[in-house]
């Protein structure tokens, strides 16, 4: 298995379906589960979190199923139509309070059903002003550890190597605020992936891609536990802000 520390953060610069500083903040969905997360989704997008088969972009007969047609299990699916180039949907988990997370590592264990390297699952993080979108870039390719569609890859998000937000105002003696403008690793709100295409793809597909676990490290398990999919989505949904036509979340027992 594949493992991409992330060693320096680029700017997402050309995606027409999000605008940062206009994200809606999250909402409760209310669902159960063990996870501190469960039940705290961003805002519900064009699709809900299902069980197997529910949604668009079912995976019934999926290359590598396990039994029963399912592409894995203890597993979600994230589904995304395209038919062109920078089309994209945001897939994320909204923390009930902003979380410090100057010293994390998040770690997505992924899948791809669809190769390319004009198709890609970039984790990113925003903080609790919806501000800042710092991401890491991760094609689905074989250059970055999809060499095919049994392949599980860890791709790792250092939010350490994030420059600290600058402060603003007060004085050497105190009462100086980070700066709205810049992320606050500090106070993370809300983290995922964002799933979609390049500016130079040409075609007409789904972009699907399996997430196993996400793990954490630099950040205290009792406050963010490690996510493992074992009974249902655990509050990661859909964003609302721009999500593609027929995106789904698909949970996979």
């Amino acid at each position: 298995m594949n493992r991409f520390s992330v060693l320096g953060m680029a700017w997402l610069t050309a995606v027409g379906s999000i605008a940062c500083g206009d994200a809606t903040p999250p909402e409760a969905l209310g669902s159960g589960g063990s996870n501190v997360l469960t039940g705290k989704a961003g805002s519900a997008g064009s699709a809900t979190a299902g069980s197997a088969g529910e949604g668009s972009g079912g995976s019934a007969g999926a290359p590598g199923g396990d039994a029963g047609g399912a592409p894995c299990s203890g597993c979600v699916e994230l589904v995304v139509p395209v038919d062109g180039g920078v089309q994209n949907t945001m897939f994320n988990f909204a923390l009930p309070s902003a979380v410090d997370m100057s010293a994390a590592v998040i770690t997505y264990r992924v899948r791809a059903l669809t190769l390319g390297a004009e198709l890609h699952a970039n984790p990113f993080a925003q903080d609790e002003d919806y501000g800042g979108f710092p991401n890491s870039p991760e094609p689905l390719s074989a250059d970055n550890g999809f060499v095919d569609e049994e392949t599980w890859v860890d791709l790792s998000f250092d939010l350490a190597a994030i420059p600290a937000a600058p402060l603003l105002g007060g004085s050497d003696a105190g009462g100086r605020q980070p700066d709205p403008a810049a992320f606050d690793r500090s106070a993370v709100k809300q983290f995922g992936l964002h799933v979609g295409t390049g500016g130079a793809f040409a075609g007409d597909l789904s972009v699907r891609v399996l997430v196993d676990s996400v793990t954490f490290s630099g950040v205290d398990d009792s406050v963010l536990p490690d996510i493992t999919f074992s009974s249902d989505a655990e509050g990661l949904t859909i964003n609302s802000y721009g999500p593609r036509p027929g995106s789904a979340v698909i949970h996979h027992p």
